[in-house]
């Protein structure tokens, strides 16, 4: 076979496989089970995987360097939390942008009030998880 053929080949490999990737839809059980083994994994390294730690922790980074805590907490740099939350944050905007599916675009303002008081409810509860009864 010739070298321009062979690379053609390849060539034609790589794109149909980039094609499965990136631009078919998964199947839902199949984006199930991979988030499931993911959490599974890091529940074994360190603890459950969650975002709200990692975003508590930027918050209180970022009261402590204003100045309205008096204590600071420990460096996102170095929080597995933080860690686990920017690895979601870039990896579903690496898949975006892979996927070509990146553009912004403005809900519409009902869902934007339901992305609101969603949001400001899993504050409360995320702070409220933290405190203990006495």
């Amino acid at each position: 076979m010739s070298d321009e053929k062979q690379n053609s080949v390849v060539i034609e490999i790589f794109k149909n496989g980039y094609q499965t990737i990136f631009d078919r839809n998964w199947p839902m059980w199949l984006g199930g089970l991979l988030i499931g083994i993911m959490s599974v994994i890091t529940f074994a390294w360190a603890r459950p995987w969650g975002v709200a730690g990692g975003l508590r922790n930027w918050g209180d980074w970022l009261f402590s360097a204003v100045g309205l805590y008096a204590r600071s907490p420990q460096s996102p740099v170095i929080s597995t939390n933080s860690i686990l939350t920017l690895g979601l944050l870039w990896g579903a905007f690496a898949s975006a942008l892979l996927s070509r599916q990146f553009s912004l675009r403005l809900a519409p303002p009902f869902e934007l009030l339901k992305g609101i008081a969603g949001g400001t409810l899993m504050g409360v509860g995320a702070a409220m998880a933290g405190v203990t009864a006495v």
